[in-house]
């Protein structure tokens, strides 16, 4: 028996809903009821056999011929409508209608605005924080909205495209887990851009950034491996052969606290930090003010314990402990700090190598890492830290 249909049509839990039914060619085990404009009540036609009834259809029923009303096909950045070319992209806007559109944009990239070629205003976009649209002042003439993503309004969802996955902006949340969401054990895996939609933006659905954010987030992944790489060696028995079980246990925790001191700064909702990469031959790892509450942290293109030996500067800028004037740390800036920091470094690398006056110094025991090490340490026959009594106090 042939059955042609053509309806939209949306799966959900295995489920599939339809509206807009026409059928065609009907047999004698269907009751049809005369379309109305061309359209039919979804919820009127059904078999004789249930299977289909209230506008609901189990998707497991098998049709021999399935005609959809509408297809969109996308060929990098031509877009084609029922195989009919709809628009053209371009990094400014579009091409569509016989006419050139432009986008203005704020600086999360949300479309603001659409002007034709001619400068006539087409679009106004207003936004909830996490996409929802909240009024628009002309008629919608393209799709694209919030972080310049795609608005799907095909049966109703209204749900951004990231590519990886859908938002959904009222229930400000994904659809579906982060794909990389073990690197991320503190937040829920459907969680859009850390719950902090004003500073961070997903470009891909991934991974949620802040400039270059996404160096942080990787360095972080390699932490979370060293803390299972060492656990694993205290677990079987072979920690002993590079240091104590203490001082392993000790790396541990000041590796996790690395993950807290990113995280740190990622929250921060009053200060900037930015990660810029450095060749150590060249540069120095540091952390500098580089702006009214902005701060950026120097770290080398290899990952190494210097990394965290930054990340943990950023977190005691973050949470008030020091800050700088004059490209300076200030007055609450000591030994104590730099002590945590080598920490940090000392938990990722298992070892650190200094220049004394003479000769290089070796630490290979967490608990060597005191004020008389700090005194110690010079580069280039200066003593890095040559500050007083009253710094090395606190």
């Amino acid at each position: 028996m042939n059955k042609k249909f053509t309806y939209y049509l949306l799966l959900i839990r295995g489920k599939l809903f339809f509206s807009n039914i026409a059928f065609m060619d009907p047999e004698d085990d269907m009751e049809i009821e005369e379309p109305v404009n061309g359209k039919i009540n979804p919820t009127t036609p059904r078999l004789r056999d249930g299977g289909l009834e209230g506008g609901i259809i189990d998707s497991t029923a098998v049709f021999e011929q399935i005609t959809t009303i509408m297809t969109r096909s996308y060929c990098d950045n031509y877009i084609y409508r029922n195989t009919e070319l709809e628009r053209v992209l371009n990094d400014y806007g579009y091409y569509g209608d016989t006419c050139y559109y432009y986008h203005i944009k704020n600086y999360q990239g949300n479309i603001r605005a659409t002007i034709n070629h001619m400068g006539t205003l087409k679009e106004i976009n207003n936004y909830y924080p996490y996409g929802g649209l909240m009024g628009q002042a002309t008629s919608i003439v393209q799709p694209y909205k919030y972080n310049s993503k795609e608005l799907d309004r095909e049966n109703g969802l209204d749900w951004y495209d990231f590519a990886a996955r859908r938002l959904d902006p009222m229930l400000t949340r994904f659809a579906t887990p982060d794909p990389k969401c073990e690197h991320y054990y503190s937040l829920s895996p459907y969680t859009y851009c850390a719950a902090n939609p004003i500073r961070f933006t997903d470009p891909t659905g991934r991974y949620f950034e802040e400039l270059d954010y996404q160096i942080g987030f990787e360095r972080i992944s390699y932490a979370l491996d060293k803390i299972q790489y060492i656990q694993q060696q205290i677990e079987n028995g072979t920690y002993g052969l590079f240091g104590s079980i203490e001082d392993g246990q000790k790396r541990i925790e000041q590796l996790k606290a690395s993950v807290v001191d990113f995280y740190t700064m990622a929250a921060d909702k009053t200060n900037k930090f930015k990660i810029h990469l450095i060749n150590v031959v060249e540069y120095s790892p540091e952390t500098r003010r580089t702006g009214s509450h902005e701060y950026t942290l120097y770290i080398p293109q290899n990952i190494d314990g210097m990394t965290f030996h930054e990340f943990a500067h950023g977190a005691q800028i973050s949470i008030g402990e020091f800050d700088y004037y004059e490209n300076s740390p200030n007055e609450n800036y000591g030994v104590s700090h730099e002590i945590t920091a080598y920490k940090r470094q000392y938990a990722y690398d298992g070892y650190i190598y200094v220049y004394g006056t003479r000769s290089e110094i070796g630490i290979h025991n967490m608990d060597k890492i005191t004020k008389r090490f700090i005194k110690k340490i010079y580069e280039n026959g200066v003593k890095i830290y040559n500050y007083g009594d009253e710094w090395y106090n606190k």
